[in-house]
């Protein structure tokens, strides 16, 4: 008998004027709390809420039950779920069923679920094919995350995330074209957002992460911005983490200017790691970025995968430098 390979899945943590339309052709889910019928318009806003752990998160129903909270992470291979929904749902894993995880700071086999469907807003996807993530970071989250939406869902649909007004709208994919500041964009392994940006004036290969807490880079992109293991002014940082139990050694450093995605961060303090995830993207010979959400707070981020655009509109003046979250 031929063994079948293992499925591999990329789920990463490190964590504009819009085209207006008419109230009336929006549908908002403003039920928090409860499992909502399908959309009565082609158009969905659904609330978000920043979780205490640092991650943007909104309410999933898993197969008519809930609803969940589930992490916003457009760098996600795959949706996913953590034990905590195992065990309040009672769902079962697929006999035999493992895959492989890619994760921020490393690789690991898990167990493999099929859901009937997952819903937010009254919009479905069915048949949903999940890993089992195991991070002891997201086990000891509180409130509880049950588990994480990922681009498998998100790519459905014109995708705005809206972090000051804490909305997530989706639009048909064949909605209105974005402003003409909006950028290109091409597909990393499948699923992530990669386009360039200006570390103190040097070009880096960047991922949007709305599931990366942190913006991390690999030490090939410091040094092409002017720092080096010999430079002064480096700052303790934790280790990274993300949707497997690794964990990679990291430093911050502030560096002159970020530009990129339309908008741009003066004096930014960014983490440094050479992350496993790099290689696995294939980017671990160049210099390599995780854009995170230290970045987006006050933005709002608007990404057309139809067209592959996107565009990062900043609603709010900066406040302070942006740096790691903890």
């Amino acid at each position: 008998m031929t063994r079948q390979p293992l499925p591999r899945v990329h789920i990463s943590w490190v964590a504009v004027v819009t085209t207006a339309v008419a109230l009336a052709a929006i549908s908002t889910a403003t039920a928090w709390g409860e499992c909502l019928d399908a959309p009565t318009s082609p158009i969905v806003s659904i609330p978000i809420e920043l979780h205490p752990g640092g991650h943007w998160t909104a309410q999933v129903c898993v197969e008519g039950d809930g609803p969940y909270t589930f992490i916003l992470d457009t760098a996600a291979g795959a949706n996913a779920i953590y034990p905590r929904l195992v065990d309040a749902a009672d769902l079962k894993a697929i006999p035999g069923g493992l895959g492989q995880v890619n994760g921020a700071s490393g690789t690991t086999m898990v167990r493999m679920f099929r859901l009937d469907s997952l819903s937010m807003g009254g919009i479905e996807q069915v048949n949903v094919v999940v890993p089992l993530l195991r991070s002891t970071e997201a086990d000891d989250f509180e409130p509880a995350v049950h588990g994480i939406l990922g681009a498998p869902f998100l790519r459905r649909f014109r995708v705005e995330i809206d972090f000051v007004e804490r909305m997530l709208t989706l639009s048909p994919p064949d909605s209105d074209r974005l402003p003409e500041q909006a950028l290109d964009f091409e597909t990393a392994a499948g699923s992530f957002i990669q386009l360039s940006v200006l570390l103190n004036g040097e070009p880096v290969a960047a991922v949007l992460d709305t599931g990366a807490r942190r913006t991390a880079m690999n030490w090939a992109a410091a040094r092409l911005a002017g720092v080096t293991e010999e430079s002064h002014g480096f700052l303790p940082s934790e280790d990274v983490r993300g949707a497997t139990p690794h964990a990679t050694a990291s430093v911050k450093y502030q560096f002159d200017s970020l530009q990129g995605v339309g908008s741009q961060w003066a004096d930014p303090i960014l983490d440094i790691s050479d992350l496993p995830v790099f290689e696995s993207l294939g980017m671990n010979d160049g210099a390599a970025m995780i854009m995170g959400l230290d970045l987006f707070e006050g933005h709002r981020l608007c990404i057309d995968y139809a067209r592959t655009q996107v565009m990062l509109e900043r609603l709010e003046p900066a406040l302070s430098t942006p740096s790691s979250r903890p």
